[in-house]
């Protein structure tokens, strides 16, 4: 409405301005217009509005109404559009892919110790005694065991045992135990002794324990039928004369019931006391003064004490003597040993 109303004033503006510059009916010129001021003023009003038509085209463009504004506002720009953020997706899990675990091959001869059913290692015998050895085993392979396996001797000491032997008269399917047994014999001499042993098939193939192959093994001790040893203990006050202590430990596979003890001074070179023989040697504590016990059985250990009326001189060299026998009288086995010390 605004722009029609600007749009009329200017069509009266250019008629009359028109009207104003006509020729006279003379035809002579046209007398120049004397404009007041107030008709300055509209002119140069209705030039602008011209000059501001031409440069729109015009017209004028509209301007965007605020709807929320009373008709007659000035117009107000309108805010952006709000866009919200995309929406943030986390990426999936990590799964990890399964290990791969390889299938164990079993193969077809594998044998288990399992345990020593007699004879554990160390048992101790006496020179040529004869025992038996049984051992557990388990077929842990895939292949049934029969009367066509063998158990063999494979290093070591033999002790008496065969090459070889079966290993079973009935069957032993895998998983299950079958006790072996083979006899033996004790060596004839002190010391350790160990043989090893392993399994072999119908085709004569050795195997051992596990995937290693190792052999399982009887492990025994050969002692004498008397065998001991003899420690300096101490020299003390028995009330009137002194004990110099030793201690024995029977190692033998008989007990040792009598005793010749003989103590000599090295240094004087002279004998402090003995031989002494007495069936009942033996004292229960380093500190006893009186023998009480009759025999020292193998693996056990007692006390000798030998007496003198006055202390030996500090510092001498002595050496205590027992010979020690498995029978009353110094009877049976004997065996002589001795130990060197200085008096404190």
């Amino acid at each position: 409405m605004k722009n029609r109303r600007i749009f009329v004033l200017f069509m009266l503006i250019i008629v009359t301005l028109y009207g104003c510059n006509l020729p006279g009916s003379d035809g002579g010129a046209a007398p120049t217009p004397t404009l007041s001021d107030g008709d300055i003023a509209k002119t140069a009003a209705a030039k602008t509005v011209a000059v501001q038509l031409t440069q729109s085209g015009g017209q004028s463009s509209p301007q965007p109404l605020d709807p929320t504004l009373p008709p007659g506002q000035p117009t107000v720009p309108m805010p952006p559009t709000y866009t919200p953020f995309p929406t943030y997706t986390l990426p999936p899990t990590f799964t990890p892919l399964p290990s791969f675990t390889p299938t164990e091959s079993i193969p077809c001869d594998r044998v288990t110790y399992i345990k020593d059913v007699t004879i554990p290692d160390g048992t101790d015998f006496i020179p040529g005694a004869t025992f038996t050895k049984t051992w557990r085993l388990k077929n842990t392979g895939t292949c049934t065991w029969n009367s066509q396996y063998s158990l063999v001797f494979f290093s070591g000491e033999s002790m008496g045992a065969p090459a070889s032997k079966p290993l079973t008269s009935v069957t032993v399917t895998p998983g299950s135990t079958v006790d072996v047994s083979v006899n033996m014999t004790a060596p004839v001499s002190p010391g350790s002794y160990k043989g090893n042993f392993k399994l072999r098939n119908a085709s004569n193939v050795v195997f051992g324990l596990g995937d290693s192959g190792n052999p399982f093994y009887v492990k025994i001790d050969v002692v004498a039928p008397l065998s001991f040893t003899i420690e300096y203990e101490n020299i003390h006050d028995c009330i009137g004369w002194y004990a110099v202590m030793v201690k024995i430990t029977n190692n033998g596979s008989e007990n040792i019931e009598s005793a010749n003890i003989e103590l000599i001074d090295l240094t004087a070179s002279a004998t402090l006391s003995g031989p002494i023989t007495n069936n009942q040697p033996f004292m229960d504590a380093p500190s006893s003064c009186a023998t009480t016990i009759t025999d020292i059985e193998p693996g056990d250990y007692y006390y000798i004490g030998i007496g003198v009326l006055s202390a030996p001189t500090t510092g001498h060299k002595l050496k205590f003597i027992a010979l020690l026998c498995t029978q009353d009288g110094l009877g049976g086995d004997c065996l002589e040993k001795f130990v060197k010390f200085y008096a404190p």
